[in-house]
C-alpha cells in the first residue's frame, strides 16, 4: 500500500512499454541461450549479473539438468524460477502485447523450461485466460481446444525428443514433494521446529515451519490484496490480479519463495494492481508503440 502511492505517478504507458520489451527479451534471450547449450555444450554466464559470482559456467551445481538436456533458464540460472515468475507477469504482458507472434515466443520460452510446474501453470493461464477474457463462448472453446492440441503436441514431441517417459508426466512422488504434504498431520497451532527454509510446496513449508496459526497468517498476507482490489477494479487490475492468482495456485507446486525475483515481483505487481492510478480500459497502442 505504501508502494502504491509511488507507483500511481509512474505513467501507465512507461509501464506497458517496460512490460512488452522486458518480457520478449527475457524469453527470446531465454530460447537462445536454450539452444546455444544443446549446440555447443556451453552456457553464457555474466558473473554478477546472470550468474552469482562463485558459480561455474558448467552450471553443473544447478538443478536444470533433463538427460543431458538443460532446463531453459534466461538470466537467472533456474528454469522454475523463470517460468513462474513468468506466469506471474503473463496475463499483463498479454495484455500490454497485441502481437500473436511475441506471445508465442514467451509461451514457446515458458514450455522449454521442461519444468511440469511451469507446464501444469500454462494450462490454469489458458483456462483463466479463456474464461475470464473470452466474451464470445465460441471463442472461448476454440482458444481452449487449439491451447490443449498445441500443448499436448509440442510438450509430447520434446518429451520424446529428450527421451522422457510416461513417468515423468505421472510422478506420483511429485518430485519427490510428496512427503512435504505430511506436515497436515504432523503440525500443530504452532510451528515446533527451527525455522531453516521453505521448500518447494509453499503452503506445506510454512505449515511445518509455523503452524495452523502461521499458515493462516500467510495466507491472510498473500490473499489480502485481492480485498483491496475491490476498490480499484478495472481491465489492468484484472490482468495483473489473474497473474498473481496464477502464482498463488502453483505455490502448491513449487512457489520458489525465497528467491529473489519471486516476491519483489510479486508485491510490485499487487501494488500496481490496487493503486488507485487513473487506468484506461483501452489503451492506445498506436501511442504506445510510437513512444
Amino acid at each position: 500500500m505504501i508502494f502504491s502511492e509511488y507507483i500511481k505517478r509512474i505513467p501507465i504507458d512507461l509501464i506497458l512499454k517496460i512490460i512488452r520489451s522486458g518480457v520478449l527479451f527475457l524469453a527470446i534471450y531465454g530460447i537462445f541461450l536454450f539452444f546455444f547449450k544443446a549446440i555447443t555444450g556451453k552456457f553464457i554466464g555474466i558473473p554478477l549479473l546472470t550468474t552469482n559470482l562463485g558459480d561455474s559456467f558448467s552450471m553443473s551445481d544447478k538443478c536444470i539438468d533433463r538427460g543431458g538436456i538443460f532446463k531453459l533458464i534466461s538470466t537467472y540460472n533456474n528454469g522454475n524460477i523463470f517460468g513462474v515468475c513468468m506466469l506471474m507477469i503473463l496475463p499483463f504482458y498479454q495484455y500490454a502485447e497485441r502481437s500473436g507472434i511475441r506471445r508465442l515466443i514467451v509461451k514457446l520460452a515458458l514450455l522449454l523450461t521442461l519444468s511440469r510446474t511451469v507446464w501444469i501453470g500454462m494450462i490454469i493461464h489458458e483456462v483463466f485466460d479463456a474464461l475470464m477474457f473470452s466474451n464470445n463462448r465460441t471463442t472461448k472453446n476454440i482458444k481452449l481446444l487449439a491451447f490443449f492440441l498445441i500443448f499436448g503436441f509440442l510438450s509430447v514431441f520434446i518429451a520424446k525428443k529428450i527421451n522422457l517417459n510416461s513417468s515423468f508426466f505421472l510422478d506420483l512422488s511429485l518430485g519427490n514433494r510428496v512427503k512435504q504434504f505430511n506436515a497436515i498431520t504432523e503440525s500443530g497451532l504452532f510451528g515446533n521446529t527451527a525455522f531453516r527454509s521453505i521448500t518447494e510446496i509453499t503452503y506445506m513449508s510454512v505449515l511445518k515451519n509455523f503452524g495452523y496459526i502461521g499458515l493462516f497468517a500467510f495466507c491472510i498476507a498473500m490473499f489480502s490484496p485481492f480485498i483491496a482490489r475491490l476498490k480499484v477494479v478495472n481491465k489492468i487490475s484484472t490482468t495483473i490480479a489473474a497473474g498473481l492468482v496464477n502464482y498463488l495456485v502453483i505455490s502448491l507446486s513449487d512457489g520458489t519463495i525465497l528467491f529473489i525475483p519471486t516476491l519483489a515481483l510479486y508485491w510490485f505487481f499487487t501494488s500496481l494492481m490496487i493503486t488507485k492510478q487513473d487506468f484506461t480500459e483501452e489503451f492506445s497502442f498506436e501511442e504506445l508503440k510510437a513512444a
